[in-house]
Order: C-alpha cells, then structure tokens, then sequence
C-alpha cells in the first residue's frame, strides 16, 4: 500500500504563500493547433500518463486523424541521401554504430511520415548530449508548413511531452502524430528525450542536462529537413515531465545555442521539486519519480547503484523499467513499496544526492526570456502547493512573468483550458511584444510574487 514516508530528518515542503485565486485570462489568438493529453485516473498514474496519450484537433471533435505511412522519397533533400532513411520503423531506431563524432543537433537521419492539413511530419534522429557530457542519438517527430516560409523564415516550437516511461519502446515519435505547434505558425518539434526511442538505451528520467539539451538541440536538427526554413527563433513548451524539460532549456539555451533565439518558454504542471512533499499519496509519487531518477542516472554513472537505496523487493520490481511503460510500471511497483522504498535516503547519501540535486530547476536566473507557469486548481498530480514552491523560487527571476492558473483543471485538462492562452502569450513572445510587458498583466505577477 502507498503510506506515510519520510522517515525523520527526510526533507518536506515547509509552508508557502497561498495558491493565487484563479484568473479569467485576456481575450488572445485563436488556437490553430490543440493537442490534448490525458490523465490517468490515480495521481500517480496521471503525472506519469504517457506522452503516446495526445490527439489532435480533430479528435477532440470526435474525428481521429489517419496515422501517417512512412514513405521512401521525399521532397528536395538539402541534406543529401545519407540522411533520409528508407527502412522500416524499427530499422530507424537503431542507432548508428559507432555515433562517431558530431556537434550537437546533427540530423542523423529523418523519416518522411507523409503529409496533411497543408503540413508535412518527420520522424528524426538527430545527435544531443546527455547529463555526462556523452554524444547520444535522440529521436523525436517534426513538423514542417508546406507554405512558404515568410522573409525571415519559420520560428520553431520545442514541446517536451508527459512522462511516458524509461524504455526506449516508450518514445511518442513511434506513434507517428504531427508535433504540437500550440497555435504557433511554424515549425513544430517534439522530442522523446535522450535514451526514449534508440535500441539499447535507457532514459535518465528528469535528468535537467540531457531533457534540457534535446529539447534545443531538436530545434537545430529541425532546420536540417527538406522545406523547414527555419529562422532561429523558437518557444519551449512543455507538460508535467515536459514542464520540467522546458524550464531546463531555458536554463541552458544561452550557453547551448547562443545561435538561437529563444522567445519564450511555457511550463505546464511541471514535474518539479521532487525532494518536497505534500501528504502521503504525494510523498509515494515522489519516491517512485525518485527511484526513476536513480535507474537513469545509474545507466550513465558507474557509482551509482540503484541497489544501494532501494529495497530488494524495489529492486526486483525495477526490472520492468527495461521493457514497460506507465501502466506496467504502475502495476508492477505500486504493490512492493510498502512504508518506504528505500533502505539509504538517496536525497540525503552520496553519489545519488549530487546526481538527484544536478536535476533540480528553478534556480538559475534568466531574464532575458519571458516565462509563463500553467497550472490547475483542481491538480492532484502536480500539487497546487508544488506550483506555489516553484514560483517562490521563480520570483527572484527578472524573465518570470506570471503564472496563470485554471482553478478547476486537473492534470490533464488544464493543458486543452489554457491552450488559448498559451497561444496567445506564445504569439506575442514571438512578435516581441513579451520582453517589454505589452502583452502582460502586470498586476498578475504582483499577485504571484507579493510585489
């Protein structure tokens, strides 16, 4: 059963400011593009619901969009034929071996999935770094306008998706679905994050180097496909485990892709300080998101032994993390955790502390990109108590702009409430009207920050 846990001297959340009432957002662009992810019924099964979960528009009219065919030809292939890939799907997640050496966001190979709705979808594989320094192959889903591109080329949007799980079976991009563009006219792009999607590899689950890089580095593969002309500007926007994702590009654009011009980020429920806990059904989903901090960063780092925390029913219990997804993890780890799954506090002993802390976001001072935090007042997953620490921590950020919450979202439907105004802020941001406060509710942030 999932039960009380620390044990004494185990850090909790200590009292924050009140969640800020609910606010009726300013009328903004309309949504060209909606994609909905959907929440399981449990907490814990809804933060780590998967990112394979999303439709479109057109489903939530109650029309499932065909999946797109992978075919063998495409358009003007700027790249060269080394890069467009004419195998099966499973052929293309087999990574290149040896990688060799590259820089960061080299589209390896792409995919043509076949075009619609005037849009053409790829599939990628593009090289990132991870939380080592180490090169890694990514895969994820682009794409790309069939119209013309305007004079100073397309902006690019970067979702980072919901927690799908750890094994590589579980990457979104085998599903095949355009990328999200929130509103956005232009190039979309979704990673599955680094180790999600290559055979062979594990994902550091929360890793804030490795989800931070892929989600940047995508959007330099990106301008690498046939037609995407793309301009160097872009948003980050991201969901529960993406929300963290988007944050850590933000943290870690300016000095991985000063190239770039990042306009904005968006984080939507984040999946964020995972040291902190309100109550015992909060406390087991932070242990469980824990324990898959541990497994991925155990893959990279030879000092690091899952074992060492863990009990042993825990521990053999984890062997699902190599094959399944989020329902069989659920299923297989729920009924061994009992009063507590650790024997060492891995946020309290070495080596684990430095590699659990290294994924922390939050900190690191931006002002020079304009960040939104979406929430949900009726969130059981991602706590409205957890949004309110995060934005404690954000209000020393100069770039922090506010946080809109929808009183009565859960963790899954504040993502369709607030697509209009993640849309609209997006928009703006891109325009520059953000930076300077044209488009922005200064009373917001005084509410959020006590200013």
């Amino acid at each position: 059963s999932w039960q009380a846990w620390p044990p004494p001297g185990r850090r909790t959340a200590l009292s924050h400011p009140g969640r800020c009432p609910g606010r009726s957002p300013a009328a903004l662009a309309a949504v060209s593009s909606r994609w909905k992810w959907v929440a399981g019924a449990a907490a814990v099964g809804a933060l780590l619901s998967s990112g394979c979960g999303g439709t479109s528009a057109a489903e939530d009219a109650g029309d499932r969009p065909a999946r797109a065919e992978p075919t063998t030809s495409s358009p003007t292939d700027p790249g060269g034929p080394s890069r467009a890939f004419d195998g099966s799907t499973e052929e293309f997640y087999a990574p290149p071996d040896p990688l060799g050496p590259g820089s960061p966001g080299e589209l390896l190979r792409y995919q043509d999935l076949g075009a619609g709705d005037g849009q053409r979808t790829y599939r990628v594989m593009y090289r990132s770094t991870d939380r080592t320094g180490a090169d890694r192959a990514v895969t994820g889903i682009v794409t790309v306008p069939e119209d013309a591109a305007p004079d100073r080329g397309w902006p690019v949007v970067s979702y980072g998706h919901s927690s799908a799980g750890v094994s590589t079976s579980c990457a979104p991009s085998r599903q095949g679905l355009p990328a999200p563009a929130w509103g956005v006219s232009g190039v979309a792009a979704a990673t599955d994050y680094v180790g999600l999607g290559p055979v062979g590899e594990t994902h550091p689950y929360l890793s804030r180097q490795a989800e931070g890089n892929a989600m940047i580095d995508i959007v330099i593969a990106a301008a690498g496909l046939p037609g995407a002309d793309t301009s160097g500007q872009w948003v980050a926007v991201g969901h529960s485990q993406g929300g963290h994702a988007a944050l850590a590009a933000r943290e870690l654009a300016g000095t991985r892709a000063p190239e770039l011009d990042l306009a904005a980020a968006v984080a939507v429920a984040p999946g964020v300080l995972t040291d902190r806990s309100w109550g015992p059904t909060d406390r087991a989903l932070m242990d469980l998101l824990t324990i898959l901090q541990l497994h991925g960063a155990a893959a990279g780092d030879e000092a690091i032994e899952l074992s060492d925390y863990v009990t042993g029913g825990v521990m053999e219990a984890t062997a699902v993390l190599d094959t399944g997804c989020v329902d069989e993890i659920l299923n297989s780890m729920a009924p061994v955790f009992g009063s507590s799954p650790f024997v060492e506090d891995p946020w309290e002993t070495e080596p684990a502390r430095s590699a659990l802390e290294d994924n922390e976001v939050g900190s690191v001072i931006v002002p020079e990109v304009p960040l939104m935090i979406v929430s949900g007042g009726a969130d059981t997953t991602v706590l409205p108590e957890r949004v309110d620490a995060l934005v404690e921590l954000l209000c020393a950020d100069p770039g922090f702009i506010g946080r809109e919450d929808f009183p009565d979202a859960d963790h899954g439907s504040v993502v369709v409430l607030a697509t209009g105004t993640i849309a609209g802020f997006l928009d703006s941001a891109l325009e520059g009207s953000t930076a300077d406060g044209t488009q922005v509710d200064d009373s917001r942030l005084a509410e959020d920050c006590g200013s």
